[in-house]
């Protein structure tokens, strides 16, 4: 890769040289003389302090909806920016880490948050009305619902009280994939074993079917346990 040389001349702390991407998105400096460089390829933001030590300041990226009139960024503060500008649409930092899944339209999109310990964060749907974008009914509830119904079922089978305390070990809701613009396949799991005796594990795997209609409403409208091979496609 073609590198191009920057000669950075700091008062008292002499010349410090930085290699710089030829196609580098951008240079700048803050007040304590630290170099700021944005690449765009790395889609990375590196600091360069001014004795020379490089560190990465900050990770973004940024991905087109399918009819390219949108980008979501990464990063620490994610959020949907309209195309080719740093015009903020809708500010995702108080969500969480997690990933935007389109739905073919680009009228409609999930956030599923990365969330740590024995939760993943769930999911989050938008939809857009005009050029804003609004925040719909979350499948969340509706799906631990199930989830620990099925739990409950499997409690009773194996012979075991209702009220047998359970202890979560994980669970899980996100959206999978658009079938189309009006309806998404939600994945949830859950796992709960019997806090008085660990050995004694529960787990259950479902596939969602959500269809929306125009106002951005949504109904489960088919219920799938997955088998555990299934599963183990499912990944």
């Amino acid at each position: 890769m073609q590198k191009l040389f920057i000669v950075v001349t700091i008062a008292v702390l002499g010349i410090i040289l930085v290699s710089v991407s030829a196609h580098a998105g951008g240079l700048a400096f803050d007040r304590a003389g630290n170099l700021f460089m944005v690449d765009p390829d790395s889609h990375s933001i590196f600091k360069f302090t001014p004795d020379g030590t490089g560190s990465t300041f900050a990770v973004y990226k940024r991905w087109f909806s399918p009819d390219k009139k949108w980008e979501n960024i990464k990063g620490d503060e994610p959020k949907i920016v309209k195309a080719s500008t740093n015009e903020v649409a809708l500010d995702l930092s108080d969500e969480c880490q997690g990933s935007v899944d389109w739905s073919p339209d680009s009228k409609r999109f999930a956030f599923n948050c990365r969330g740590g310990g024995r939760w993943n964060g769930g999911a989050s749907l938008y939809q857009l009305g005009g050029d804003k974008w609004k925040t719909l009914k979350s499948p969340n509830d509706a799906v631990l619902e199930i989830l620990g119904k099925s739990i409950a079922a499997q409690v009773k089978k194996k012979g075991l009280p209702k009220k047998t305390d359970l202890r979560l070990i994980w669970q899980t809701v996100r959206v999978d994939q658009w079938i189309d613009s009006n309806t998404a396949i939600v994945f949830g799991d859950l796992h709960e074993v019997v806090r008085e005796n660990t050995e004694t594990r529960f787990d259950v795997h479902f596939l969602f079917t959500l269809k929306f209609d125009e106002a951005g409403n949504w109904k489960i409208v088919k219920t799938h346990q997955m088998s555990e091979k299934e599963v183990d496609e499912h990944g």
